[in-house]
């Protein structure tokens, strides 16, 4: 009896993993002939994503204590601090990449995955609230293919959705069976949702604090000791596992690395209104309205919408739906920014004062935790509806929402080609034979001057560089380091004296010329670049910073 019951729940996981597999390709649409050539949207902060997983994985099998120390801005320390560490995720891209051989292939593998974990994470969390797998299957759709999921097609790090319902999941899992193995394997997803992507980190951190505060007022005050003490256990594993990048982005803050807010990265009302780029079905509506990038994209859908209503409606009695909803709410008010109309918001006051905060510009982006109570109140609006009309017509109901959803919720995702041709590698390779040395690499990228193009050209460099893993003067990332900008514009005249001294004082042992050999500088053309060796320099530090 109990085989055949394991053989049933098999057999169901199996059913359920193919569905969201078919949904996700559906949706994404990848195209076989070029898998092994493009990174989604474009070569910039998925070029950043690839060095940031390949260097994870290089430098914790090499040095682990010093992986932050990342080889990009020498002589910096901390460099891998200035974005996403998205150290959860380098063990199974490490797999990917060694089966694939692949950068562009492996990471679309990683982010299909990331994509069925929504999916799945989703639908769990739908399915405990809800009760039903119909109504759980909506709600998961809802939540993955939102505009703000397929308008961040392009920031592989805001593909880690799926750990937030997880987290969420486990919390409640916690809060009403105390158990030490769920709390610390809420611990464990915790961190994975910190390290993946600080703003998710932030965003559920504010929505942990809101579900426990609503399980507190709904026990009257009186909370179970055991839940007081899994929850300590949770914090325990998340205090042990953070605390390295923790105190390297409060050092980088104390040393004036802060993102400057802006106004203009608060979310509006008008953002719910708002699908992915170019909605297949909703492009009209995205014309009408004023033109947005990528953090101004929050609408759910009208199908998802209309569910949410009757949701929020049916589920008041439902506690469990209310916490989430209140979560929701008050990630929708820090997402307004700094300030909300002519008032100061509660997001100012965290960006002051919360670790964390100061680093993060794009306030909107919190949403996400809106949008997943939108999609969670969705799933709920249904199990009410096919509560009243009985489940062989909530079985057809749940197939014609689940095929409305899909339509107006799909849109075109952008692809880039990424060249890693002989000619275009051939420099990289030559450096890896070569002893260690500082690298800059000609003509260096002056963020300032247009940061399109530092992105795309600076981080493609850096995925390169992981042939050898020489540290750079040369890099790309969420923050700028002090004195880079002046250097580079002195570096770009180089072999003038004054940049050739700087070279010099920066440790620089091997210049890469891209655009062609300076004139009266000895150097060695390899494939497309030109390489010159300035000789051994104090200090040489060894490959990859250890």
């Amino acid at each position: 009896m109990a085989g055949g019951v394991r053989f049933g729940r098999l057999r169901r996981s199996l059913a359920l993993g193919a569905l969201f597999l078919g949904v996700t390709l559906v949706m994404v649409r990848p195209n076989p002939a070029h898998l092994g050539d493009r990174l989604p949207a474009n070569t910039g902060d998925p070029a950043l994503v690839v060095w940031t997983l390949s260097w994870d994985v290089h430098a914790v099998a090499r040095h682990p204590t010093g992986y932050l120390d990342a080889n990009i801005f020498w002589p910096h320390r901390d460099t891998l601090a200035y974005a996403d560490s998205l150290v959860p995720l380098a063990p199974v891209y490490g797999v990917l990449h060694a089966v694939t051989g692949s950068w562009p292939l492996a990471l679309l593998l990683l982010q299909l995955a990331l994509t069925m974990l929504s999916l799945g994470a989703a639908f769990a969390l739908a399915r405990w609230l809800t009760g039903r797998d119909d109504a759980a299957l909506l709600g998961a759709i809802a939540y993955t293919f939102s505009g703000f999921a397929l308008a961040q097609w392009g920031h592989i790090q805001l593909q880690t959705l799926g750990l937030l319902p997880l987290a969420v999941l486990l919390l409640f899992r916690v809060l009403d069976e105390p158990r030490a193995a769920t709390a610390v394997l809420l611990g464990l997803v915790s961190v994975a949702v910190a390290l993946s992507s600080l703003y998710y980190g932030l965003a559920y951190g504010v929505a942990a604090v809101v579900i426990v505060a609503a399980h507190g007022l709904r026990q009257r005050g009186r909370v179970d000791p055991r839940v007081l003490a899994m929850l300590g256990v949770a914090a325990a594993v998340i205090a042990v596992l953070v605390w390295p990048e923790l105190r390297a982005r409060t050092r980088l803050a104390d040393e004036g690395f802060r993102r400057p807010l802006v106004p203009g990265y608060g979310l509006h009302g008008i953002d719910f209104l708002r699908p992915a780029f170019e909605s297949y079905l909703w492009r009209p509506m995205e014309h009408a309205l004023s033109r947005a990038d990528e953090a101004h994209r929050f609408f759910p859908g009208a199908v998802s919408a209309v569910l949410a209503v009757a949701g929020l409606v049916a589920g008041r009695r439902r506690p469990r739906i209310v916490a989430v909803a209140a979560a929701g709410a008050v990630a929708a008010v820090l997402a307004g920014g700094a300030r909300i109309g002519p008032v100061r918001g509660p997001f100012g006051l965290l960006y002051d004062h919360v670790p964390g905060f100061g680093q993060a510009r794009v306030a909107s982006r919190l949403a996400v935790v809106t949008t997943l109570a939108v999609a969670m109140l969705a799933a709920t609006g249904f199990a009410v509806v096919a509560e009243r009309i009985g489940d062989r017509r909530a079985r057809v109901a749940a197939v014609v929402a689940a095929v409305l959803m899909l339509g107006e919720l799909a849109a075109p995702v952008a692809w880039a080609d990424l060249p890693h041709d002989r000619e275009t590698l051939a420099v990289y390779r030559e450096l890896a034979q070569r002893p260690a040395g500082v690298v800059l690499e000609l003509p260096i990228m002056v963020p300032h001057e247009n940061a399109f193009r530092w992105a795309t050209v600076e981080a493609p460099r850096m995925v390169y560089g992981s042939f050898d893993w020489h540290p750079r003067v040369n890099g790309y990332s969420g923050f700028v380091p002090p004195g880079y900008e002046d250097d580079t514009v002195l570096l770009n005249t180089f072999p003038s004296p004054p940049a050739l001294l700087r070279a010099r004082q920066l440790g620089v042992r091997y210049v890469v010329f891209h655009a062609g050999a300076p004139a009266g500088y000895a150097a060695t053309r390899y494939g497309r670049a030109w390489l010159a060796d300035l000789g051994p320099q104090p200090s040489t530090p060894p490959n990859g910073r250890g």
